[in-house]
């Protein structure tokens, strides 16, 4: 039994800003005062279970022998085309039914209700099965245009809904005992996890992530059936990153090359006085949009461009001066063009204090991506760097979300590893991790150290605590792991 359920929470369908809010609801990296720390927790239930035979025999990503040419955002589309046109009272009803559904416990799925509602999605299920089992998956987003943070994601609504019933038919195959055809189920919802993953988004890597959980939830239901196969290396022989952030992390490391294409090289650029006003004009209306500077129509982008020159002009020009530049020099320059220069070297500096930690192995950050957040924040509230510095994005959270998932990835390795080796040493759990020897047991991806492990009460609990900085109730971990009585 699951305590805390995981449900893919709505996100936005553009890019832009308004994604860090859901990147805020996944990761968890702030928390309310007024609520104590809860850390959710997965209680399983499980039987021993040994090797299966031939050790390859279950696969969670359709093997390599099962896919065909194709492209799967094509067959994707084409079904979240289809859930877009229900707009319905009704199909909004369906769609919160079967959200709560997966909220429940196995053993109280409305069976005959579900299966219904299942057999009149089968076409769209069919579609899902096939589009996971194409050798590629190519989006072809428009990202690298102007604005990129403009562009639509339709396909993110439609994918969580489509994840859905997938999630659904796997926890029915399992109530049906199905457990064949229930692993093939949850080989399609790992596959879209990863397709809607490669779009170059940061949101999209979310819902991806959100996806993956969403069949982690029906894995746990699987595994805690009486007859269950052992998934140890079904498990191993996902790739990890299962869902790969970097892509969407380097795509947003280039917002302002594409959103402002003028400014690149603008080092070297030769404006007249009236053009570099013009593209201060367009960074203080853009801005204002993106940041909801203005609610009004009545503060007109002028204003906003020259309040930013008066906060801005002085410390530019004393930064140019201490670059190399003469004093004649910058004064000579139009206003327009010393506020520019400083402001993008400024945003360059920060933006790259950011994004190189997420190179960093997680284990290893420490306190860097934390005090690279603050001098940003610190630049905000002073406006260097700004507006540009105010569009960078929670790129720790995006990170530490691509590593919570390759913890919970683990976390499950681990309790097939004590299931085997239950079925080894006589149905016992094992008092260390170290103890045992069947199967090599991972490390937890968030320390590089092996996971918290206490035997209490016949009960294996498997822990690992949220990263400094990060709140528990998202960020920590907890599976406590019983044996079935015989």
């Amino acid at each position: 039994m699951r305590i805390r359920s995981v449900r893919c929470r709505s996100v936005p369908t553009f890019v832009g800003h308004a994604c860090w809010m859901a990147l805020l609801l996944s990761t968890g990296r702030f928390s309310s005062a007024d609520e104590p720390a809860q850390v959710p927790v997965t209680r399983l239930i499980v039987h021993p279970a040994a090797e299966p035979t031939p050790a390859l025999r279950y696969r969670l990503l359709p093997p390599f022998i099962d896919l065909a040419p194709g492209n799967a955002a094509l067959v994707y589309t084409k079904i979240c085309v289809e859930f877009a046109t229900q707009q319905s009272a009704e199909a909004h009803e369906r769609q919160e039914k079967i959200a709560g559904w997966l909220d429940l416990p196995i053993d109280q799925l409305p069976r005959a209700e579900v299966a219904q509602l299942l057999a009149a999605e089968d076409y769209r299920l069919d579609e899902a099965d096939r589009g996971a089992r194409m050798e590629s998956c190519d989006w072809q987003l428009p990202i690298r245009g102007e604005e990129p943070w403009m562009v639509r994601l339709p396909e993110a609504q439609g994918m969580r809904n489509v994840a859905r019933l997938v999630a659904l038919r796997t926890r029915l195959l399992i109530v049906d005992r199905k457990y064949d055809e229930a692993i093939r189920s949850l080989q399609t919802g790992f596959a879209m996890a990863r397709h809607i993953g490669q779009q170059p988004t940061i949101v999209s890597g979310l819902v991806g992530l959100a996806i993956s959980s969403l069949m982690f939830h029906e894995l746990d239901n699987l595994v805690q059936a009486s007859d269950a196969p052992n998934l140890y290396w079904a498990l191993m022989a996902l790739p990890r990153p299962l869902v790969d952030m970097r892509v969407g992390i380097e795509q947003e490391q280039y917002w302002i090359d594409y959103g402002f294409p003028n400014l690149r090289g603008i080092a070297a650029a030769n404006f007249t006085p009236d053009q570099w006003r013009e593209q201060l004009l367009k960074v203080a209306r853009t801005s204002a949009s993106l940041l909801s500077l203005s609610d009004t129509p009545t503060v007109a982008p002028d204003v906003v461009a020259t309040l930013f020159s008066i906060k801005t002009y002085t410390r530019a020009k004393q930064t140019l001066i201490a670059a190399g530049k003469t004093p004649a020099e910058v004064e000579a320059m139009p206003v327009a063009q010393v506020v520019l220069l400083v402001t993008l070297t400024d945003y360059e500096r920060l933006r790259d204090e950011n994004f190189k930690w997420s190179y960093v192995p997680f284990a290893q950050r420490g306190n860097g991506p934390r005090q690279a957040n603050e001098k940003t924040q610190a630049a905000a509230r002073e406006f260097v760097g700004y507006p540009f510095v105010a569009l960078l994005g929670a790129v720790e959270n995006a990170s530490w979300a691509e590593v919570k998932s390759q913890r919970t990835l683990a976390a499950h390795i681990v309790v097939e590893a004590i299931r085997m080796h239950a079925a080894t040493y006589g149905g016992r759990l094992p008092d260390r991790l170290n103890e045992i020897t069947v199967v090599p047991v991972p490390v937890d991806p968030s320390t590089d150290q092996p996971f918290g492990y206490a035997l209490r009460d016949n009960q294996a609990l498997i822990t690992s605590a949220a990263p400094p900085g990060f709140a528990a109730e998202h960020a920590a971990l907890r599976f406590e792991v019983s044996l079935a009585k015989p």
